[in-house]
């Protein structure tokens, strides 16, 4: 069962980076979500009121890649803590939950950084070539 369980989360948080990778493109001016929902306005309105909440709430929902990442880590690790512990019916000590999620959340934060920085530089370079 632990191996089986170390697998499903390893692919998990392969599963997750991808995601954020793809919504964190999708916010992009003049990308899909950022038509539907004028993402990009709501963040730079968010960002120019100038109050706690409002560049909180930029920075997590798209204006800073890092906040983004760990938001999304940080929202992934409690669905994972939720179906794993119905699936698996789970009964451990509370200190391996909160190791648990700071090792989960870390890497999950490091993985979707390295997914959107990396391969949103990427595609900003293809994007440009394109323009030529």
């Amino acid at each position: 069962m632990f191996l089986e369980i170390t697998i499903l989360i390893i692919l998990y948080m392969l599963g997750v980076a991808s995601c954020a990778f793809i919504i964190f493109m999708s916010i992009q001016k003049s990308q899909w979500l950022d038509q539907i929902f004028n993402w990009q306005i709501k963040l730079r309105n968010w960002d120019i009121s100038g109050t706690k909440k409002g560049m909180f709430l930029s920075k997590i929902f798209g204006y800073c890649e890092l906040c983004f990442s760990h938001f999304v880590a940080f929202v992934a690790f409690w669905f994972l803590l939720v179906c794993a512990s119905i699936l698996y019916d789970l009964h451990i000590p509370i200190f391996i939950y909160i190791a648990w999620y700071f090792i989960q959340v870390s890497l999950q934060t490091t993985l979707n950084l390295f997914f959107i920085t990396k391969l949103f530089k990427k595609w900003k370079i293809s994007q440009m070539m394109k323009l030529k």
